[in-house]
This record gives structure tokens, C-alpha cells and sequence, in this order.
């Protein structure tokens, strides 16, 4: 697992570094200690959250801070009120001067010579201003030195000649910034192409309408970073690196999950790969298969949550005999509200009481795992009770006869609609005992009673009870435990939860 260190760890001194570039273009080496971070395990692993809290802290402290806005920041202001900070940031990857442009808008600091000075009138020396300096290197066709920008926006005065020059110059430099050739290639455009593919595949049955719904949601983040109207020719390297360091501040800030940020740079990524397929001569990043903008697979030290056998117990004396059904399956059989609802008559027996199946989720897969329930005597009750008549179709359908959960691509609207009656059917319950877990903790309890059983064969069963099919070659072979040992485990699960 991966972690975010924002400064450097120095093992000698047991502290923290950091060389950070002030506002008069020099290095700074900014240091702290773990005795200063109040930390009592002063090593790498044991500091460094504390570390990259404090740093986040004092880099607030050592931004320039705005004075009152002049009149030249006005001007300045109207040039620039088109100009969003990621077209800058693009401007940045259309040579030198545009990159001389960019480290300026970002607050980089100016290199104006201490040594520069002009002579007044009493013959004295007196220093020249940023503003100065840039005009007179204006005038000698070089580019002006950085912070130009930074020191007019916090309200550095101009003289009314030199203002006039800067600013217009400026003007100038961003109003060739490029644009979009037509709208026809603006990023709005090609995602809307996009998430169209998106959903004509999941009508093709091709990909979930979850996970259709996934990627339109997941896509929104990045338009709104880049801007809706950039053209898709400005995507080059610095949006890679960019946008991944944007989704890694969220993680460190807590705005986001890292499970989170993983997917939404995935799509970013499936949004890239598909211009690049089907939009003559845009060109691929070349740091986009790079193996540095990675997130790991899953959040470090996060707890799995699920339900304490009394927690089950209370709920079920808590509902009606339906939902009492739709909790016992989900914990005999791992199922989730989708498994519950597309369960097919053929997939159980009514004679031995057991459901052999495939997850509804992978139920296409020719090579997925078919698992075989030993359902409770609880369960086949019930299930016999509420099922519906006939040897063929759904097992379960709502009292009105709909389909007990439907997530899916309307075909007129081409709008998402979905709709859960067990968890509609769960939230009463689960509101009067007080408790906050969803409904998808049950199969997730289930797999952990059996991991933490202290019988080693039962903890094997876990996989196949998941009906998880092993990624290692290896192990293909010893997924599925014998039946009577995978019967043997369902049953101790339930004296476990149930107490029976």
C-alpha cells in the first residue's frame, strides 16, 4: 500500500524536511521535528500523517496574501475573467514563453534583481518595482520576470504609461491562448459521444447499468476540472500528471476515499483511451500508461465493517417474514438485493432445499464459479412460503408483482431508472434498532464469521462461499472445497448468527 509523504524524513535528527521556493524565487529549507508535531513514536511510519498535516498547514501561511485590489487589478481581472486556471495550466505545454506566462499566474515568485535600481531626482538610487522591471524588459523585447502578475493582482501601483504597456502586453499573450477548432471537439461534446457508447453497450447487455451509470457519474469531476468547452487537443501530459495529483490532495485532505479517487481516474483514463480510438489524430500522452499514477486497491487500515450476531438477532425479531427472507439469504447464500431478486426457479431444489448458482453479476461468464447453497431450514421455509407459482421465471416478485429490485437504461429516455424494494423493506427495521449498516453487510458478515471461525476449514470455504473464482493458476483448482465441508460451514453459520 502506497502512502503520500509531503516532506522528507530525515532518520539522523528524527525530523521532517521540506525545500520549498519562496516569493523571492529562493530555496528554503523548512524543517520540523516529531517533538514539535507532538508525536511520541518518532519514526518515518509513525509521524508522517502529523508531518503532512503540518506541512498542508504552514504552506497555507506562505502564500503571498492579497492586498487591496487597484486599479490596474481590475483590468487585469476583466483580461483574465475568460481564462479558467486549467487553460492556463495547458498554456503551460506550448513552449517557453507560454511556460514563462504559467509560472507567473501561479504564484511562483519574481526574480527582480535586488541589485536593479533606478536614480530619483535628488540623485539618490532608488529600487525598481516588479512592475518596472517588466516594463523595461517589455521594452527590450524579453519577457518579464516572474510574479509580474502576482504583484499587479495584490495591488502593486503602476505608473499610468507603464500600466497601459503591461497590461496590454498581457492581453495580448492570453488572447492566443488556444481555443476549441469547433465545438464539435470541445470536451463536452466527445464525453457526451462517450457516455452515448456507454450506454448503447449496456443495452447490448455488454456492461452493467451500474456501472453505466458509474462512468457518467465518475467522468463529471474531470469536465469540470479541465473545462467543458477546452478542445481535446489541449489533453497532453500535464493533464495526466494534473489531474492525478488533484484526485491525491483529496484523498490527503479527506474530501475523497481512495476507492473513490481510483475509480474516477480510471474513467478519466477509459475517456482518453476511447478518443484515442476513435478520434483521428488525437495523439495519447506519453505519461499515460506510466505506472507512477497508480492508486492501490484498497484504502490502508480500513475496517470491514458487518453486523455482531446480536445485531442479526435483533433485526430479525424486528421485520416481517419477507424481509426476515431477504436478510436469511443474503446470509446463507452471500447474496446481494440483485442476486435475491434474479433468482431463477431453475437454480433451486425444491426437494433437497438448496440453490446452485452463479452471482447475477458474472452469471454470462462461461468460466464463473456455480456454487451450491445448503439453504436453513429457516430460510427454505420462508423462500417456499413467498415463492411464485410455476418451475420457470423469478423466484421473487414484489406484492405487486414488479420485480423486487431493477437497475437498467430506459430505452426512451435513455435515463437511468432504478428501484430496491428489500432495501426500501430493510430501512424500517434497521431505524428502529438504531442501526446505520446497509443491507450489502450481510454477505460481508457472513464471509467474516467463516474467516475468523478458528477452523481452518471453514476459513477455506470463504472464496467459494463468495463465490469469489481464485486469480492464481495455482489455486484454481482448490476454490470450491468439498460439498459436505462447504454444507458443514453454511451450517455453522447459522448456530453462529442465528444462536440455533
Amino acid at each position: 500500500m502506497s502512502r503520500q509523504f509531503l516532506m522528507t524524513w530525515d532518520e539522523a535528527r528524527k525530523r521532517w524536511t521540506k525545500y520549498h521556493r519562496g516569493l523571492d524565487g529562493k530555496y528554503h529549507n523548512i524543517t520540523v521535528s516529531c517533538h514539535q508535531l507532538g508525536c511520541s513514536d518518532r519514526t518515518k511510519m509513525g509521524s508522517y500523517q502529523a508531518a503532512n498535516k503540518w506541512w498542508l498547514e504552514k504552506l497555507e501561511t506562505l502564500k503571498p496574501q492579497k492586498c487591496k485590489p487597484t486599479e490596474a487589478s481590475a483590468i487585469l481581472a476583466e483580461i483574465m475573467k475568460s481564462v479558467s486556471p486549467r487553460e492556463l495550466a495547458l498554456i503551460g505545454e506550448r513552449g517557453d514563453e507560454a511556460r514563462k506566462l504559467l509560472s507567473i499566474l501561479q504564484t511562483e515568485g519574481y526574480k527582480a534583481s535586488a541589485n536593479s535600481k533606478k536614480a530619483g531626482t535628488d540623485g539618490a538610487f532608488l529600487p525598481l518595482s516588479p512592475a518596472d522591471i517588466a516594463v523595461a524588459q517589455l521594452e527590450q523585447g524579453e519577457s518579464f520576470s516572474n510574479g509580474t502578475i502576482d504583484h499587479v493582482l495584490m495591488g502593486t501601483d503602476l505608473t499610468e504609461g507603464n500600466r497601459a504597456s503591461l497590461l496590454d502586453h498581457i492581453g495580448r499573450r492570453l488572447s492566443s491562448r488556444p481555443r476549441a477548432k469547433s465545438k464539435a471537439t470541445t470536451i463536452a461534446v466527445k464525453v457526451a459521444e462517450w457516455v452515448k457508447t456507454k450506454k448503447n453497450r449496456c443495452a447490448a447487455n455488454k456492461i452493467s447499468a451500474a456501472r453505466c451509470d458509474g462512468y457518467e457519474k465518475d467522468i463529471k469531476p474531470f469536465v469540470s476540472w479541465i473545462g467543458a468547452e477546452t478542445d481535446i487537443s489541449e489533453i497532453g501530459n500535464g493533464t495526466v500528471s494534473g489531474y492525478y495529483d488533484l484526485l491525491c490532495q483529496k484523498i490527503i485532505k479527506g474530501e475523497n476515499s481512495n476507492a473513490t479517487c481510483k475509480l474516477r481516474y480510471m474513467t478519466f483514463k477509459n475517456f482518453v483511451n476511447w478518443l484515442w480510438e476513435n478520434v483521428d489524430g488525437f495523439q495519447l500522452p506519453k505519461n499515460f500508461k506510466s505506472k507512477e499514477y497508480t492508486f492501490p486497491d484498497e484504502d490502508e487500515g480500513k475496517n470491514v465493517v458487518h453486523f455482531t450476531p446480536e445485531e442479526v438477532r435483533a433485526l430479525m425479531g424486528d421485520c416481517s417474514e419477507r424481509t426476515k427472507l431477504f436478510m436469511l439469504l443474503m446470509l446463507n447464500c452471500a447474496m446481494y438485493q440483485h442476486d435475491i431478486s434474479q433468482l431463477q426457479h431453475e437454480e433451486v431444489d425444491w426437494e433437497e432445499g438448496r440453490i446452485t448458482r452463479k452471482r447475477s453479476k458474472v452469471r454470462r461468464r462461461k468460466n464463473a464459479l456455480t456454487v451450491c447453497y445448503k439453504l436453513w431450514p429457516e430460510t427454505f421455509a420462508l423462500l417456499k412460503k413467498f415463492r411464485t407459482p410455476g418451475k420457470t421465471g423469478l423466484v421473487l416478485l414484489s406484492e405487486q408483482g414488479n420485480e423486487l429490485t431493477h437497475y437498467g437504461i430506459d430505452k426512451t429516455t435513455q435515463k437511468l431508472v432504478r428501484w430496491d424494494s428489500i432495501a426500501e423493506a430493510f430501512k424500517k427495521p434497521a431505524e428502529r434498532n438504531k442501526i446505520k449498516k446497509s443491507l450489502k453487510v450481510f454477505r460481508k458478515t457472513s464471509a467474516n464469521r467463516l474467516e475468523n471461525s478458528g477452523n481452518k476449514e471453514f476459513k477455506a470455504c470463504r472464496p467459494a462461499f463468495l463465490a469469489h473464482k481464485s486469480r492464481d493458476l495455482g489455486e484454481l483448482h482448490y476454490v470450491i472445497p468439498p460439498q459436505p465441508v462447504l454444507d458443514a460451514a453454511i451450517a455453522w453459520l447459522r448456530k453462529d448468527l442465528l444462536g440455533v
